[in-house]
């Protein structure tokens, strides 16, 4: 059976959060909460984000840096990393909104963040 791309996120939801569920007995004591601007597949991401088994990861959804916002800043030891999900799928897919995007990258690794 050939799923459509709102079953497979629906999917990928539901196994993050059973894998979270298993993961979480010890290590997490609070209800998940979603940021109301998180999108399907950073609601997935952010699941799977919180099943990873080291205790020096911190995970923040939807954290502003500067004058942007990045969907998720992972910090692991002292590196710290952006993550952008949707891409053109969700956003404008214009030749203005790729310059802007670039740019922003480029500041974000201004700031020596790996983006």
């Amino acid at each position: 059976m050939k799923l459509n791309a709102e079953a497979r996120i629906r999917r990928a939801y539901d196994d993050a959060l059973d894998s979270v569920y298993e993961q979480s007995a010890s290590r997490l004591d609070v209800s998940i909460m979603f940021a109301p601007e998180m999108t399907p597949i950073e609601q997935v991401l952010f699941l799977y984000l919180l099943s990873v088994p080291y205790d020096d990861v911190i995970v923040e959804p939807q954290k502003q840096i500067g004058a942007f916002r990045v969907d998720f800043l992972i910090t692991f030891r002292s590196e710290q990393f952006v993550i952008e999900c949707d891409g053109h799928d969700f956003h404008e897919r214009t030749k203005e909104q790729a310059q802007k995007d670039k740019k922003r990258d480029r500041n974000l690794q201004s700031l020596g963040l790996k983006v």
